[in-house]
Formats: structure tokens, C-alpha cells, sequence
């Protein structure tokens, strides 16, 4: 009877290649023979070096995937070859197998303490060495396909992040009755907050804050979306006031995010021009803080209020007019909007910010008249006193009603040199009646006529449009406010 011939196993079922870049460190050349040729045999590159300073030198250049280091070598032994791989930040991801005759059981801890991810003893079994070498590249493969995953997201991260700060515009809004400035600061590249500011036909005002439950892309893409929302349904039912709104809206929310886990909180706050009221409904989100004036502290507002967006019944009588509250504008009035990210920043110690002494940060500030954007300053004198803002969403936005007994000139003019030069007379000569020095009104007008120029020179205003000027004086304190219908301006240095 005949037999087939019995061939060794490793020819019958020829191992899987193992590939990569493998850097032998060895000062003996029969070692690093022997390494090569079984490492060659399954498909990878081999590097050779016979000191540690010519290791470190190869590492650098070729980036291997693996470096097998012996420990004892003369003059830079392996522990510190591996250390200073480790320690390098542009190596410190490439494994390092320890080569070691040594079988003391310190031995081997020095080397794992070193950073190395593995060892193998001499005399070494090559299948043991392959299947070492096969489990330190396939790490390295994954560690790296992680990298580049984390870098791609991070890219794409940031993309989503720049277009939703472009959505989520803190520009300042400035009417005959209003100023409005705001700040955003995800604690992600993007976040689930969600703000806006809309002038209405009558010239009043819908401002609403809100805050979409988690972190990460999901609630960025669901504020994006009620952004929208909203914008359609204040346009359609600003007449009905602010339950019909925000009933109409969880209607919707709940059409299109069918995650019952999922909602968000929101405070929505309508300006009627001809009662001097505004008309509010607080959907589970912190209530503004309110200041009848710059001067005078902060007034609790009444917390009442119903369910976040998404958790009211779609299929019931909706958000109630009996929840709206009504707060009274007057020129000087202050709204304080945010989000709890917020008032819920702690320090090292645990301790929360609060509502209490968010209120006394933002009375401090608003004293300082020289200091216009609140919202930014606010946040810097939180983070100053120890609280981290980085764990959560945090927006702030005020809306201050136009002190008409601060406001000595409001005026629209053309952008021509001649009326700016007529603009910057009339601000000296009503700097000068208030008893202002000359030194000081002569500064005024040059800064008028230097932004007023600006604006004319470079502003790129469409054909007819004019720019707006006002003047707020108090105590020794002088606004100007420019507003035109030209290109973007770094808003926050005006």
C-alpha cells in the first residue's frame, strides 16, 4: 500500500505572514542573523543595529513597528534603550520586546517598569518569538488604526463645531430698544445648547436659551434642528405667545426624535412693544436673571413653569397659558439668559457656582460700562475665581433695554467722509456740554472718525445703505455703538 510522505507542518500550512517593520537591537551579530532570518522567513522588514545609539538613530528615520532590544548590551544597555524610546514623543508608540538571558524575576519588572510591552528569554523557542512578535505588531496595528480613527473624528469634529458656531452667531444685535451680546462654549468641538435673538415686525424681540439632554454629536445635531423649528414657529405664532409655540414645537421635537430619553429643557421670553412686557414660558430651564438696572441687583424671578420639550404629551392639551409669566421692561431693564453648564461649574473642591453668586458676578460686571461684552466677561470671572467650565455646555446671553436717559445722539447717516467728520463735531460738542475735559472729547472724535472711516473705506456697505451711531454717556463713562449693513467685523473689539 502506498503512503504519502509526511512533510513538515509548517510547509503544509505555511504560517500567516506576520509584515511590519522590525528593528533587531543586538551587539552580537549571530544573534541578529538568527532574529532576521526568522523574521524574514515571515514577511517582515528587518533593521539591524549593534548598539543603542544606532538603534535610536534607526528608530528615528524608519519609524519600525517593533523594536526587539537585548537587555545587555556595552555602553547603552536595553533598559535604557527602551526608556529613551519611551520617552521620546515622537517613538514612545513603538512596542519594545526585551531580549534577556536573565530569568530573576527583577529583571524582568525593571524592564516592564522601562515601558517595554513584552519580554522573551534566551534561549528563545522561534515559535514562542513569532507568536510574541505577531501579538506586539498586531497592538501596534490596532493602537494606530485607533490614532488615525481619533485624528479623523477629531477633523470632522472640529468641521461640525466651526459650522455650528456659525448657526449659533453670538454677533451682537443692536435696535432702537435693545442691545443683545452672547457667548458660546461647547464642552465638545460641538455641544446641545441652543440660543437665539429675533427681531419682530412690531419691533419687539423673541429670545429664547435652551439645552438638548447629553453630550456629543447627537444633541448638537437635535439643537441645530430646533433652532430651525423654532425659527418657523415664532414666525407663524408670535400672535399666540410663547405656550402656543413650545406646544406646537414638542410636537415636532417628537415627530422627528422618536428617543424618549431624549429632550431638552428651554426658556422662551416674547417682547411686546405696545405693553412693555415681556411674555414668558419656562420649559424646565433656569429662569434669566433679572435687573431692573445696571445699579440694582438681580430679582428673583418666579420659577414656575412645565415639562422640558419631548417629555410633554404630544397627543394632549399642550403647554398651558396659565404657565406664562409676564416680566416688566423698562429702559435700563437687564435679562440674563444661560444654561446650567454654568451655574453648575465647580472647582477642585466640589463646590458649585450656583445662581446666588452667578448673580453677584454678573452685578459686579455690570457696573463696569467700559466692559460691554457681559456674556464674555462673565465667563473669564468664573473661570478667574477656580470654577471649570469645561465639563459641560455653557451659554450666556444678555439683553439690556436701551437707558433712553444715557442716550445723547442716535443718528443714520451715509457713509461719506464729509458726515463723518459732521458726526464726530456734534459727539465733541455734546461731550463738551456734559463737562467733559478737551484732551478727553479730542480723543472721542478722533475714535469716531477712526471707525467711522473704517467703515466708509472698508465696510463695502451695499449701494444707498447708511450706518448707525449712538451715543450713551454716564457718570464719566462715554458708548459709542456702530452698526451698518457691511461686511463682518470682529464684533467683539468694537
Amino acid at each position: 500500500m502506498n503512503t504519502a510522505p509526511s512533510w513538515p507542518a509548517d510547509l503544509v500550512n505555511p504560517p500567516e505572514p506576520l509584515g511590519g517593520r522590525v528593528l533587531v537591537v543586538d551587539d552580537e551579530l549571530p544573534n541578529r542573523a538568527y532574529l532576521k532570518k526568522i523574521l524574514v522567513a515571515r514577511g517582515c522588514e528587518v533593521l539591524e543595529a549593534q548598539d543603542g545609539i544606532r538603534a535610536l538613530e534607526l528608530a528615528r528615520t524608519y519609524r519600525p513597528d517593533l523594536a526587539l532590544v537585548d537587555v545587555m548590551m556595552p555602553g547603552m544597555s536595553g533598559y535604557e534603550v527602551c526608556q529613551a524610546i519611551k520617552t521620546d514623543a515622537i517613538l514612545k508608540e513603538i512596542p519594545v520586546i526585551m531580549v534577556t538571558a536573565r530569568t530573576d524575576i527583577e529583571d524582568i519588572e525593571r524592564g516592564f517598569l522601562v515601558g517595554a510591552f513584552d519580554y522573551i528569554r534566551k534561549p528563545f523557542n522561534p515559535r514562542e518569538l513569532v507568536v510574541r512578535v505577531r501579538n506586539a505588531l498586531l497592538l501596534k496595528r490596532s493602537t494606530e488604526e485607533v490614532r488615525l480613527w481619533k485624528q479623523k473624528m477629531s477633523h470632522e469634529l472640529e468641521v461640525a463645531g466651526s459650522l455650528q458656531q456659525k448657526l449659533l452667531a453670538t454677533r451682537p444685535l443692536l435696535t432702537e430698544l435693545f442691545e443683545v451680546r452672547s457667548i458660546f462654549q461647547p464642552s465638545m468641538n460641538i455641544g446641545g445648547d441652543v440660543f437665539d435673538v429675533i427681531p419682530l415686525e412690531d419691533g419687539g424681540l423673541a429670545v429664547y436659551v435652551g439645552d438638548v439632554s447629553g453630550h456629543g454629536v447627537g444633541p448638537a445635531m437635535i439643537s441645530s434642528m430646533l433652532k430651525v423649528m423654532l425659527a418657523d414657529l415664532i414666525a407663524e405664532r408670535t400672535a399666540q405667545g410663547p405656550a402656543a409655540i413650545c406646544t406646537a414645537l414638542n410636537v415636532r421635537f417628537r415627530q422627528q426624535v422618536d428617543n424618549p430619553e431624549v429632550y431638552a429643557t428651554l426658556f422662551l421670553a416674547l417682547y411686546r412693544p405696545t405693553t412693555g412686557h415681556w411674555q414668558c414660558l419656562n420649559c424646565g430651564h433656569p429662569p434669566p436673571l433679572f435687573f431692573p438696572r445696571r445699579d440694582q441687583p438681580a430679582q428673583l424671578l418666579d420659577e414656575r413653569g412645565d415639562l422640558p420639550i419631548g417629555l410633554l404629551d404630544e397627543n394632549g392639551p399642550g403647554y398651558a397659558k396659565a404657565s406664562e409669566m409676564a416680566i416688566t421692561a423698562t429702559p435700563g431693564t437687564v435679562l440674563f439668559f444661560y444654561t446650567d453648564g454654568l451655574t453648575e461649574a465647580r472647582q477642585t473642591t466640589g463646590e458649585e457656582l450656583g445662581a446666588t453668586r452667578l448673580a453677584q458676578t454678573v452685578e459686579g460686571l455690570l457696573h463696569e460700562m467700559l466692559a460691554p461684552n457681559l456674556p464674555e466677561r462673565v465667563l473669564a470671572s468664573v473661570r478667574a475665581a477656580g470654577y471649570s467650565l469645561e465639563t459641560d455646555d455653557c451659554t450666556a446671553l444678555v439683553v439690556e433695554q436701551v437707558p433712553t436717559d444715557e442716550v445723547k445722539l442716535t443718528r443714520a447717516i451715509l457713509p461719506e467722509h464729509r458726515y463723518v467728520a459732521e458726526l464726530a463735531v456734534d459727539c465733541e460738542r455734546i461731550l463738551l456740554a456734559q463737562g467733559w475735559s478737551d484732551e478727553a472729547v479730542t480723543a472721542a472724535r478722533l475714535l469716531v472718525t477712526e471707525h467711522a472711516a473704517n467703515i466708509v473705506d472698508h465696510g463695502q456697505l451695499p449701494p444707498q445703505a447708511t450706518m448707525a451711531c449712538q451715543l450713551r454717556v454716564r457718570d464719566r463713562m462715554a458708548r459709542f455703538l456702530f452698526r451698518d449693513t457691511g461686511r463682518d467685523w470682529h464684533f467683539e473689539n468694537q
